[in-house]
């Protein structure tokens, strides 16, 4: 049996639950924004591919929210997050790359994207101070 569900239902059963980060200093899975993009991806999904059983705790054990593809890897994989690090600091040292830290910050940024994105699911949101990703953790 299924029942519909909201984007504002979501948002609220993660909450009363618990499971998202509030400005009051909750600790939960997912930001309010992280929330949205997660409901998108699995409503894009359904019409896609077949519809879910709506499982709060079983979405915050396959997903995890991070504030950038930087932190994802170096939390997943410390030992690929140095590889990609070393790679592109040649990069950059070898002139292919000028050395600005932005510059250099939106190329690793780049760089561990792509490397998440070859094995898993990376959902992306917001812009600015409010950019995130969201992944699948089960890969």
């Amino acid at each position: 049996m299924y029942t519909n569900v909201s984007v504002y239902d979501f948002i609220d059963t993660f909450r009363s639950l618990e499971r998202m980060r509030t400005e009051q200093g909750g600790e939960g899975n997912f930001s309010y924004q992280g929330l949205h993009a997660l409901f998108n991806y699995l409503e894009e999904w359904e019409d896609h591919v077949e519809p879910l059983e709506f499982d709060p705790i079983a979405l915050c054990c396959q997903f995890s929210e991070f504030d950038g593809a930087i932190d994802a890897v170096r939390a997943i994989d410390s030992d690929a997050f140095s590889d990609i690090h070393d790679a592109l600091r040649e990069d950059f040292k070898n002139g292919t790359y000028s050395y600005l830290e932005v510059v250099y910050n939106d190329k690793l940024e780049e760089a561990c994207n792509e490397w998440l994105t070859d094995r898993t699911v990376v959902i992306e949101f917001g812009g600015g101070p409010d950019y995130g990703i969201i992944i699948d953790s089960e890969f």
